[in-house]
């Protein structure tokens, strides 16, 4: 058995950005999947998806990609908590990890980063921002969000008043949905509803109205268990 090797820390996508609310589960192998994949050649995708099918008997797999998923499983988990246990992958590894070398501290590390998770969920630590995906993400949905608000002001001018987070959740999606221009907001649509929902005062049509970025740092605050302006620092300092 060869000796494994550590994989050093790189910032990495999250699961918990990229997944519905409702029944995850299979969006969550799915996503793991994925993201483990983008590191391997296509020799070594071949390699393990013939033994996932129970094509090989996974001795011409290579050691290195099972050492990786090992360490996205654990970092996955300190976002996702018991959800990651959803995939079939991680119970197989969970499975391996009860007689392989190494084995004993990777189940210590995993259940440190649900214990994490759950200090997160409960507001006690703030959730990671890791994914390096987020700078961009957040730049292309500020910049729909300027357009959707100018639309919405739009449509409020010939209106009668709207201030309740049903008329404005409702405006919204009739605004979003089908528009070729918004497809981040299309993407996150069902996420943006229940923000909107959650607000008993709507910061789009308060007098207060939210800049388009500060908006942005809101939602993503209120579904990531974050403070705004932590949001804001921690993704502005990327750009």
């Amino acid at each position: 058995m060869p000796t494994r090797r550590k994989v050093k820390p790189a910032p990495m996508a999250q699961i918990v950005r990229r997944i519905p609310r409702r029944d995850p589960r299979q969006h969550i192998h799915d996503q793991l999947v994925e993201i483990w994949e983008s590191g391997m050649t296509p020799a070594e995708r071949e390699g393990w998806s013939q033994f996932w099918r129970g094509e090989s008997d996974g001795t011409t797999v290579s050691p290195k990609i099972f050492d990786q998923l090992d360490e996205l499983i654990i970092r996955q988990a300190e976002t996702l908590g018991w959800r990651i246990t959803c995939s079939p992958l991680v119970s197989f590894r969970l499975s391996v990890w009860d007689s392989a070398p190494g084995g004993l501290e990777l189940s210590d590390r995993f259940y440190d980063a649900l214990r994490r998770w759950g200090r997160i969920v409960r507001g006690l630590k703030p959730a990671p921002i890791t994914d390096p995906d987020l700078p961009q993400f957040r730049r292309e949905t500020v910049d729909e969000l300027d357009k959707l608000l100018r639309k919405m002001r739009e449509a409020l001018a010939t209106r009668r008043q709207i201030s309740t987070p049903g008329e404005v959740a409702g405006l919204f999606r009739e605004t979003v949905v089908g528009e070729p221009l918004f497809v981040h907001l299309n993407q996150t649509l069902e996420s943006w509803l229940a923000f909107l929902a959650s607000k008993s005062v709507p910061p789009i049509v308060s007098g207060r109205t939210a800049s388009p970025a500060s908006l942005f740092d809101s939602w993503f605050g209120w579904s990531s268990s974050l403070v705004p302006e932590y949001v804001r620092q921690k993704l502005s300092s990327r750009f």
